[in-house]
């Protein structure tokens, strides 16, 4: 495509393992082609920095940084971690002991569990097994759903820390009532705040460019396929 196309960046790659596989490819070319607003918080990926690589949300190591801060702040010492059985949660266990290390602390008990989290049930009997006093969870949206569920149905009332791609509207649907006191760690302004200076210029800036919601769009269009599909989805892109 870079080459057939003549592309001049790439925007918005998602996954760690997707980004991760094509910065070497990016690399080789002269000059090296940007790649703008990646979604993935691997540290792996910012480590060493690429000079063509724009990075606009906080990482992984950011998030759990934050987490590990605020729950050595209210005094919480035993913290259960989940971690799910790839390179991303590999990396965020090195970024879970680096926070801890630096508060004397250390994980209280440590569980992986598969991506499609088809060993939910054992990992939460052996994370129970522990008695911690919180779980912060390095996984992915399915992983995450079905361990939370399968805890809740044993035990209620513990809380979950997880990253912020936990934040999607499909994995609040997915978790439903379970979903009920989960924190999800936020690495943007929250678009549609009042209270946030940054948000509010966004706001301004997409009314004077006419734009309004994908969401708002999507849910028109839904309603009333056909034309007005074609319509909606092109003032969407523009």
């Amino acid at each position: 495509m870079i080459h057939t196309e003549q592309v001049f960046a790439l925007y918005s790659i998602t996954g760690t393992a997707n980004v991760a596989g094509i910065l070497p490819m990016l690399a080789k070319e002269s000059p090296p082609v940007p790649l703008f607003a990646p979604i993935t918080g691997a540290d792996s990926i910012r480590t060493p920095q690429m000079h063509n690589v724009f990075h606009i949300r906080a990482s992984h190591g950011d998030e759990i940084e934050k987490m590990v801060q605020h729950l050595s702040t209210i005094g919480v010492k035993k913290i259960g971690v989940v971690w799910i059985h790839n390179g991303m949660g590999t990396d965020g266990m090195a970024g879970i002991e680096k926070a801890m290390q630096k508060r004397s602390l250390k994980p209280h008990a440590t569980v992986s569990i598969q991506p499609d989290g088809s060993d939910a049930d054992k990992a939460v009997a052996a994370l129970q097994a522990s008695q911690p006093e919180v779980i912060v969870m390095i996984t992915t949206e399915t992983a995450t759903v079905k361990f939370i569920k399968s805890h809740n149905k044993l035990s209620q009332g513990m809380r979950f820390y997880t990253l912020s791609v936990m934040g999607s509207q499909s994995t609040i649907r997915a978790l439903g009532p379970d979903g009920i006191g989960v924190v999800v760690a936020s690495v943007v302004p929250f678009p549609w705040s009042q209270s946030n200076t940054l948000a509010r210029e966004y706001q301004a800036t997409m009314r004077k460019a006419g734009f309004v919601t994908c969401r708002f769009w999507d849910l028109k269009a839904t309603s009333a396929p056909g034309p007005w599909w074609k319509r909606s989805s092109a003032q969407s892109r523009t």
